[in-house]
């Protein structure tokens, strides 16, 4: 049978149509797809990188634990350093004052030197703590000395002595010199580790 022109005409004009529908469908599904991956990419990059935060969320909550904890036990020490220094000026001020006052008020107990005060320090406290530390220890032994000198003076002051009762005078204002200054070193003490606790003295080795 034969295939006319008006026939001809439709069936390239449907064909044609078929075409560009298949044509505009393989556009669409390649787009689309592009679109898919494209998201699909995205969305993996926002999971690699949300991951990476959290990561280091849990390293930063990890990180301030430990400061805590050593932050807490450097308290701890310091609290335990800080009694054996109050201890030691309280006694010095007394020392030199006690006979500025009518009547003479009673001697504290004198403080032992602190060996597990000393250990904690060498082990947590920085080096300006365990160096003043030294030094206070360094004034106490002056004061013990003088205290003595003073003590054996004021038993061997006597008119019938020449010179005892100077000698007494002399003793009685080392001793309180050294009173004095290891009373000095005790605020300084004091002074260095609230700040170092406050965290305004940067300090080499805490």
């Amino acid at each position: 049978m034969a295939v006319t022109e008006t026939e001809w005409v439709a069936l390239i004009t449907v064909g044609g149509t078929l075409t560009s529908a298949a044509l505009a469908s393989l556009v669409t599904f390649r787009v689309t797809r592009r679109t898919v991956k494209a998201a699909e990419a995205e969305g993996k990059k926002q999971r690699d990188h949300d991951a990476a935060e959290r990561l280091l969320d849990r390293e930063h909550e990890k990180a301030l634990s430990a400061e805590e904890r050593q932050q807490q036990r450097l308290r701890d020490a310091y609290v335990t350093i800080q009694i054996y220094i109050t201890g030691w000026g309280r006694f010095a001020e007394w020392k030199k004052r006690a006979y500025e006052t009518d009547p003479p008020q009673p001697e504290p107990v004198i403080p032992a030197i602190d060996l597990e005060a000393e250990a904690i320090a060498s082990l947590l406290a920085s080096r300006e703590v365990v160096g003043i530390l030294d030094q206070l220890n360094e004034k106490v032994n002056y004061l013990r000395i003088a205290m003595a000198d003073r003590g054996y003076w004021e038993t061997m002051k006597s008119p019938d002595l020449p010179g005892s009762e100077a000698e007494f005078a002399e003793s009685d204002k080392r001793m309180r010199k050294a009173a004095e200054n290891l009373w000095q070193i005790a605020e300084d003490a004091h002074s260095l580790m609230r700040k170092e606790l406050a965290g305004t003295y940067t300090s080499h080795s805490i």
